[in-house]
């Protein structure tokens, strides 16, 4: 029915600390409330046949922030410095009220070690949340986009504030977050880490924990080899949706020595010529879910190319009859070989590929002047010939090719001629 609705209060507990409006039920405290002290109020509505009454506490709070009595996000908390700060292992209850809406909560940890923030929101409509933490100086730490329950975490290298943020939602259902401290680190990434001079340093046998904010999200490690041989990378991605990470393994001048697209599991080996400090890059994806590097190296000589070999200047010597392994790291690359031979005769390559997806080959036997003597585009295996007129070093080139799986190659050298046309002859 239209009948109108009476509110009042019932003459218990602190009745006469506060009064309330008869026809809209407002309640207005007669002083203000110190931070932590309670009062307890019974409301009555009646609609004049029938009558219900409700229990209501009453909470006092500062407007510095503190939420630690309300267990609630207090707004304006749309900036750092008005951040609502939290106690650990206690859940807080949020809302974003709109989609500019952002919620900063300040964290205190007590030493180095990792936070984590477990969020979860009662959302059935798809829309998520980014939520973030971030350092002092509100430089990203991690990130994730969450619809319903997950968590993130940071590895933090001293005590201090640190700042969850949440935000970008059209979600106005509430959420709820809660912030714990571990003094355990050195399992994760620690940003910022985005560029060789930050990168996180990793030993051969080890493995850290990582995680891409965003598509601009770059990850460096740093791992020491003692001398030559070779390194392999095992990356360990989510698996679980289409987006790929971009994983290579770089030189000190940031030459890619070997690289590769990874959803799930994948492993990228490079050589390495000489002792120094070589790095891993992760980046270029939209995958927030958490990753996994480890390296392992290995002093053992290696029947592999070495970057980078992207000229005919820098091209790895090659011994006739000898396999050798090599890897395209993108498009762009070029691999280039470099064989003697003692006079006039014929070259032949036979080259290897995975044959397991529609990416090509180009591979080119081409003299010192970089004059193309045969070419072809090779998926699986085939074997590219050329005649050669006289002695000198003559040169495989393989390169134009999104495959970034492993191929071989074998070029034989032989002094039987007369069989084939000798470019260049056009």
């Amino acid at each position: 029915d239209n009948d109108a609705l009476h509110y009042s209060l019932v003459e218990t507990g602190d009745y006469l600390s506060a009064s309330i409006n008869k026809s809209s039920g407002l309640i207005t405290l007669n002083n203000n409330l110190t931070d932590g002290q309670s009062i307890s109020l019974m409301v009555e509505v009646s609609d004049g046949i029938a009558k219900a009454s409700k229990n209501f506490t009453i909470t006092g709070t500062t407007d510095s922030g503190s939420v630690s009595t309300l267990d609630r996000e207090i707004e304006d908390n749309g900036s750092i410095l008005n951040a609502n700060a939290i106690q650990l292992n206690k859940d807080i209850t949020g809302n974003i009220s709109a989609a500019d809406d952002q919620d900063y909560f300040k964290i205190t940890a007590s030493s180095y070690g990792t936070i984590t923030l477990n969020f979860s929101s009662s959302s059935n409509d798809g829309l998520g949340h980014n939520v973030s933490i971030l350092n002092a100086a509100g430089e990203l730490l991690s990130k994730k986009i969450i619809n319903g329950d997950d968590s993130v975490s940071a590895e933090i290298l001293s005590g201090g504030s640190y700042y969850a943020l949440v935000n970008s939602s059209l979600d106005v259902n509430n959420y709820k977050i809660k912030a714990s401290y571990s003094s355990d680190s050195s399992s994760r990434e620690t940003e910022p880490n985005s560029s060789i001079a930050t990168a996180d340093a990793i030993n051969s046998g080890a493995s850290l924990i990582g995680q891409s904010s965003s598509l601009a999200d770059v990850d460096y490690y740093s791992f020491a080899a003692s001398g030559a041989g070779v390194m392999s990378l095992d990356f360990t991605g989510d698996g679980t949706n289409s987006s790929f990470h971009h994983i290579s393994i770089l030189d000190a001048s940031e030459n890619i020595i070997a690289g590769s697209s990874a959803n799930a599991s994948e492993t990228i080996t490079a050589k390495i010529s000489s002792a120094g400090t070589y790095y891993i890059k992760v980046g270029n994806s939209s995958d927030t879910s958490d990753y996994t590097v480890a390296p392992t190296f290995t002093e053992t000589s290696s029947a592999r190319e070495a970057e980078p070999n992207n000229t005919i200047e820098a091209a790895d010597t090659i011994t006739s009859g000898v396999a050798i392994a090599g890897q395209t790291s993108n498009y762009s690359d070029k691999d280039y070989y470099v064989l003697s031979t003692a006079g006039a005769g014929t070259i032949s390559v036979a080259f290897t590929g995975a044959a397991t997806n529609y990416s090509y080959h180009s591979v080119s036997i081409v003299d010192a002047n970089s004059n193309s003597l045969a070419s072809d585009r090779f998926n699986g295996s085939a074997t590219l010939s050329a005649e050669i007129s006289s002695s000198g070093n003559y040169y495989v080139l393989v390169d134009n090719s999104f495959d970034t799986e492993d191929y071989s190659l074998t070029a034989t050298y032989s002094s039987t001629t007369g069989g084939r046309e000798t470019e260049s002859n056009d």
